[in-house]
């Protein structure tokens, strides 16, 4: 009876210590999975860019003709043809790369720029190309390094807020015959803008320009043809009893 026990107890050794390197191994082979499993997915983001953030592009389409890109100097350039896409206030495709973007240029044949197309960038120069007929709301807003603005030969319309918080802008002249449009608050808070310049204009009426140098420090316009005195009280009267003289 004793080596019945003792043969009993030396089989349930022998048996637990056969089942220990096996839990153990097992125990492994889950820990091993695992570990290769997170491995995989790390694996798998750095693969995957796009669900770490996939970088700011560079160019892209900003009307059904027309094309933007930013080079590596940081200018932005318009090119084709046609009008431009309208925006939100920081929406527009190449905002992303505001803190690059030191300056703008049209080519080709832009017909307009779009609502908040240049919201808050930190250009200091604009040439309105010979082909664009209108700026739209908010075209330029907050730009507040923009100091010149010229050109326009064929601008027809300055849409509301265009030039709004421009306040280092002292230069501003369009030399368009057929500008018939300045909208509401178009010179808004631009409190270095003292004078602007529409040569030739025969298209403005009294309420093409109503309200139009609300809230700016405009005190002349200088428009060279033979209606002054028409102006000057279109540009007066019309923006609440502004005193502006017309040259």
């Amino acid at each position: 009876m004793k080596l019945k026990r003792v043969f009993v107890t030396l089989v349930a050794v022998a048996m637990t210590v056969s089942i220990v390197p096996a839990l153990v191994f097992a125990d492994e082979v889950k820990n091993d999975t695992e570990d290769t499993a997170i491995v995989e997915v790390a694996d798998a983001k750095a693969e995957n860019p796009a669900k770490l953030g996939s970088p700011v592009p560079t160019s892209g389409t900003c009307g059904k003709n027309l094309k933007w890109s930013v080079d590596g100097s940081g200018k932005l350039v318009i090119s084709g043809k046609g009008a431009m896409y309208s925006y939100g206030a920081g929406k527009a495709p190449w905002y992303g790369l505001k803190d690059k973007i030191t300056a703008l240029a049209f080519d080709g044949s832009p017909t307009s720029v779009g609502n908040y197309a240049f919201y808050n960038l930190d250009i200091t120069t604009v040439y309105i190309r010979a082909t664009i007929k209108t700026l739209g709301t908010g075209a330029f807003y907050n730009c507040t390094k923009l100091t010149t603005v010229k050109g326009g030969n064929a601008l027809t319309k300055i849409g509301t807020s265009a030039f709004k918080n421009c306040t280092s802008l002292s230069s501003f002249t369009i030399n368009s015959k057929k500008l018939s449009k300045i909208c509401s608050s178009a010179f808004a808070g631009d409190t270095s803008l003292t004078q602007i310049n529409i040569a030739k204009t025969t298209k403005l009426s009294k309420k093409g320009v109503k309200n139009s140098l609300k809230g700016s420090s405009v005190k002349t316009v200088n428009v060279k043809n033979s209606k002054k005195v028409v102006y000057k009280y279109y540009f007066g009267k019309s923006n609440s009893g502004a005193s502006v003289k017309v040259k």
